[in-house]
Protein backbone atom coordinates (compact mmCIF):
# COMPACT_ATOMS: atom_id res chain seq x y z
CA UNK A 1 0.00 0.00 0.00
CA UNK A 2 1.50 3.67 -0.73
CA UNK A 3 1.31 6.57 1.17
CA UNK A 4 -1.34 7.91 -0.25
CA UNK A 5 -3.37 4.78 0.07
CA UNK A 6 -2.44 4.66 3.21
CA UNK A 7 -3.64 8.31 4.28
CA UNK A 8 -6.71 7.73 2.17
CA UNK A 9 -7.89 4.63 3.91
CA UNK A 10 -6.61 5.51 7.78
CA UNK A 11 -8.80 9.37 6.90
CA UNK A 12 -11.97 6.83 5.56
CA UNK A 13 -11.84 4.36 8.75
CA UNK A 14 -12.95 7.57 10.98
CA UNK A 15 -16.25 7.01 10.13
CA UNK A 16 -18.55 3.84 10.57
CA UNK A 17 -21.25 5.35 8.45
CA UNK A 18 -22.07 8.26 6.08
CA UNK A 19 -18.32 8.62 5.68
CA UNK A 20 -17.86 11.94 2.95
CA UNK A 21 -16.21 11.27 -0.62
CA UNK A 22 -12.10 11.51 0.88
CA UNK A 23 -9.35 12.62 -2.09
CA UNK A 24 -6.41 13.91 -1.61
CA UNK A 25 -7.35 17.62 -2.46
CA UNK A 26 -10.07 17.13 0.60
CA UNK A 27 -9.64 19.52 3.14
CA UNK A 28 -9.24 18.06 6.59
CA UNK A 29 -11.59 20.79 8.25
CA UNK A 30 -13.93 22.77 5.79
CA UNK A 31 -14.48 19.57 3.81
CA UNK A 32 -14.29 16.20 6.29
CA UNK A 33 -15.08 18.47 9.38
CA UNK A 34 -12.13 17.19 11.46
CA UNK A 35 -10.79 18.59 14.50
CA UNK A 36 -7.48 18.32 15.89
CA UNK A 37 -8.19 15.24 18.12
CA UNK A 38 -9.43 13.32 14.98
CA UNK A 39 -6.19 14.93 13.53
CA UNK A 40 -4.30 13.67 16.24
CA UNK A 41 -5.24 10.07 15.70
CA UNK A 42 -5.27 10.17 12.47
CA UNK A 43 -1.30 11.22 12.66
CA UNK A 44 -0.82 8.13 15.57
CA UNK A 45 -2.30 5.59 13.21
CA UNK A 46 0.11 6.39 10.68
CA UNK A 47 3.20 6.64 12.99
CA UNK A 48 2.08 3.88 13.87
CA UNK A 49 1.56 1.64 10.67
CA UNK A 50 5.18 3.38 9.39
CA UNK A 51 7.04 2.81 12.80
CA UNK A 52 7.94 6.30 12.51
CA UNK A 53 7.61 9.59 14.11
CA UNK A 54 5.99 12.76 11.86
CA UNK A 55 7.76 15.93 13.02
CA UNK A 56 4.96 18.40 14.18
CA UNK A 57 6.53 21.09 11.86
CA UNK A 58 5.56 18.69 8.84
CA UNK A 59 2.13 18.77 9.45
CA UNK A 60 1.82 22.72 11.24
CA UNK A 61 0.24 23.67 8.51
CA UNK A 62 -1.54 20.99 7.05
CA UNK A 63 -5.05 21.37 5.18
CA UNK A 64 -5.63 18.66 2.93
CA UNK A 65 -5.01 15.37 3.01
CA UNK A 66 -2.29 15.48 0.17
CA UNK A 67 -0.72 17.54 3.02
CA UNK A 68 -0.25 14.87 5.49
CA UNK A 69 0.24 12.50 2.61
CA UNK A 70 4.02 14.73 2.25
CA UNK A 71 4.50 14.82 6.14
CA UNK A 72 4.60 11.65 5.89
CA UNK A 73 6.60 10.37 2.42
CA UNK A 74 8.89 13.31 3.53
CA UNK A 75 9.18 11.79 7.34
CA UNK A 76 9.75 8.10 5.34
CA UNK A 77 12.34 9.81 2.97
CA UNK A 78 14.04 10.84 5.53
CA UNK A 79 14.27 7.85 7.81
CA UNK A 80 15.74 5.88 4.08
CA UNK A 81 18.29 8.67 3.73
CA UNK A 82 19.65 8.23 7.25
CA UNK A 83 19.54 4.61 7.16
CA UNK A 84 21.51 4.57 4.45
CA UNK A 85 23.94 7.22 5.77
CA UNK A 86 24.61 5.30 8.82
CA UNK A 87 25.29 1.79 6.89
CA UNK A 88 28.01 3.21 5.05
CA UNK A 89 31.11 2.61 6.48
CA UNK A 90 34.21 5.46 5.60
CA UNK A 91 37.55 4.22 4.48
CA UNK A 92 39.03 5.95 7.92
CA UNK A 93 36.20 3.83 10.42
CA UNK A 94 36.90 0.94 8.58
CA UNK A 95 39.99 1.15 9.25
CA UNK A 96 39.71 1.40 12.83
CA UNK A 97 37.39 -1.13 12.60
CA UNK A 98 34.32 0.94 13.53
CA UNK A 99 31.59 -0.34 11.44
CA UNK A 100 27.57 0.59 12.24
CA UNK A 101 25.29 -2.24 12.12
CA UNK A 102 22.23 -1.29 10.70
CA UNK A 103 18.98 -3.86 10.88
CA UNK A 104 15.93 -2.99 8.73
CA UNK A 105 14.07 -4.98 11.20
Amino acid sequence: MGVEEAVLTTISGLWLSDAPKVNLNSRLKEDLNLDSLDLVEIILNLEELYNIGIMDEYLANATTVNDIADAVQRTLSEFQENIETLSQSTDKEKEHGIYVKVSSD
